[in-house]
């Protein structure tokens, strides 16, 4: 048998051999001569190859008739050198990626990709483990001024290709610094091409693991600057800076950056991660445009001179370093408090992560304010007290009950509590989030810091009610409206069995939501499990109103009406 043959070919091939024979052995008829058989094979090859053909051009038929603006969507997801790449596959393609300047508006530059070839990682010389290895190939590697293959473990080549080819729009930037000890002048040579394109440099993303590199690319983009006086990125909107930890790094260090707002004047989202602190210096200009910022920060005198120096922010997210008990007194003295304070204001949205209790009533001082429409404080793993004890909550006294509360896992981080306090207008909201590692402390001083006077709305996840209702009160005065939500097509197992009974009274209670997820297929409830999920509850007699959101009975018989009044079914996208 040919074993060169395609895989579909050879088993079409062994078939019709074993049939042929077969056929032969039952009719009692002598076998087919070869010559006979090689031609019924032929027969069978050219029948199997017209399929193949024919399928095969229907797929190029298809491709041939996909419009070209859906082809440049998809390359769009592509990094800039698989759009390089498709732009050699054939003519067609290259005619239409060069003639789309979008598609080059999206450039993400990296440099010493060692994560994959760790070993052939120039850069990682520098690492006193990979001297011995590295020191015999030295003098073959370097050559006068930049090393090439420095340049051939980027992409910067492709990096400058795509400025030219963007045209005249908008650039977006990611620069991506996978080694620790990177040599500086591969920056300075990307910088020297983006230089050219700076008025068109609207978004830049810098991660690395060298805390000086981000330094060292401003330092080429001043080098090759043609206006030394003018701003090297005069329409940069957005900022990010990340620091990652590599595996030889000796810990955190703050690099300052004290010239961003004269560098970069117009930005109106700035995002500096650990390792980044920025203030604005005795000359600078400030952030005047800016909106939206990350910070880290320590201590209250830094933060007076970074929110004095961003007069229009809208909204800011910081993660609270603060110092040791013991220099708190010194770093944030109580003048030093009062005029962030004075500062925050004006800020309508702001946001502080990594917390431990004992910086609370600190950061209260300084942004609590009954104006301002959202305050958010998040705990960090060790950040609650090991007693009850915690002034995790008190932020909710901001709001005037009655209030609605929203309990729910984080977006982000799921063994996240996040608990949402809105006033009756939704105009102001007070959020805390906690973590869930075990969530009876949590439970615990979330309902014994809440008034149970004050909740008129409760909103729950459904997997969060059965292990949360236990720690309410034993009464629930002005509950209007309850709320269980996320309810997923595995719940109905776990309501079937027994269901623990709420023995919280709600007199007031108008109507009881039972939502599902709308990200979700929708969710089909049997009849005798939300009468189980009814009868779990003290409602009143009857419940006014049941809602079912996104939820289906699978059943059409109509509710007892002196269990439920109303019975009534919504679909989120209706």
């Amino acid at each position: 048998m040919p074993y060169d043959l395609a895989p579909s070919l050879r088993a079409e091939f062994e078939l019709t051999v074993q049939r042929t024979v077969a056929a032969a052995l039952t009719a009692e008829q002598v076998l087919p001569s070869a010559a006979d058989l090689c031609t019924t094979l032929h027969a069978v090859v050219d029948s199997v190859v017209s399929a193949e053909l024919r399928v095969r051009n229907a797929r190029v038929h298809a491709l041939q008739h996909v419009p070209p603006e859906l082809w440049c969507m998809v390359w769009t997801y592509l990094p800039v050198d698989g759009r390089f790449a498709i732009s050699r596959v054939c003519h067609d393609w290259r005619v239409l990626a060069l003639s789309t300047p979008r598609l080059w508006s999206y450039v993400d530059f990296y440099t010493n990709a060692h994560k994959c070839r760790r070993s052939n990682c120039v850069e990682c010389s520098a690492d006193p483990r990979n001297q011995s290895s590295a020191q015999t190939n030295t003098q073959t590697r370097q050559l006068a001024g930049l090393d090439l293959r420095r340049l051939r473990l980027s992409n910067a080549a492709s990096a400058a290709l795509a400025f030219e080819r963007s045209a005249h729009l908008p650039i977006l930037l990611e620069i991506t610094v996978f080694c620790e000890n990177t040599d500086g002048r591969v920056l300075i040579h990307l910088a020297s091409k983006l230089i050219r394109h700076r008025t068109r440099l609207r978004a830049m993303y810098f991660t690395s693991q060298d805390i000086s590199a981000f330094a060292t690319f401003l330092t080429g983009c001043s080098l090759h600057n043609p206006s030394p006086s003018m701003p090297h990125f005069p329409k940069l909107i957005v900022l990010t800076l990340s620091c990652e930890e590599s595996e030889y790094s000796c810990g955190h260090q703050r690099v300052s950056l004290p010239r961003l707002d004269v560098i970069m004047p117009n930005l109106e989202y700035l995002k500096l991660r650990d390792d980044y602190s920025w203030w604005r210096d005795s000359t600078g200009p400030g952030l005047c445009a800016l909106k939206k910022l990350h910070y880290v920060f320590f201590h209250a005198n830094q933060l007076m001179s970074v929110l004095a120096a961003c007069p229009v922010l809208d909204h800011v997210c910081f993660t609270a370093w603060g110092p040791e008990p013991s220099d708190a007194a010194t770093m944030n003295t109580p003048e030093q408090i009062s005029r962030v304070r004075d500062l925050a204001a004006r800020i309508p949205t702001v946001a502080i992560y990594d917390i431990v209790d004992r910086d609370v009533q600190r950061l209260r001082a300084m942004f609590a304010d009954v104006n301002r429409e959202e305050f958010v404080l998040s705990y960090a793993e060790a950040g609650l007290p090991a007693t009850g004890n915690c002034a995790a909550f008190d932020i909710f006294t901001d709001i005037e009950p009655p209030f609605e509360v929203v309990c729910s896992f984080d977006e982000e981080i799921d063994d996240m509590l996040r608990v949402q306090v809105e006033d009756a207008d939704a105009t102001r909201t007070r959020a805390v989030l906690l973590p869930l590692d075990d969530p009876k402390p949590a439970y615990t001083l979330l309902w014994s810091s809440l008034s149970p006077s004050a909740v008129s709305q409760l909103e729950v996840p459904l997997r969060m009610w059965y292990t949360m209702f236990e720690y309410l009160p034993s009464e629930l005065p002005v509950l209007e409206h309850l709320r269980l939500v996320s309810i997923s097509p595995d719940d109905e197992e776990d309501i079937s069995n027994e269901i623990p009974i709420c023995h919280t009274s709600m007199p007031k209670l108008q109507s009881f939501y039972l939502c599902a997820d709308p990200d979700d297929e929708e969710v089909t409830l049997g009849m005798f499990t939300i009468a189980d999920i009814l009868n779990s509850f003290c409602f009143p007699q009857p419940l006014p109103r049941l809602v079912l959101s996104d939820v289906i009975l699978d059943s059409c018989l109509p509710f007892n009406p002196t269990v439920v009044a109303q019975v009534v079914s919504m679909r989120s996208y209706d």
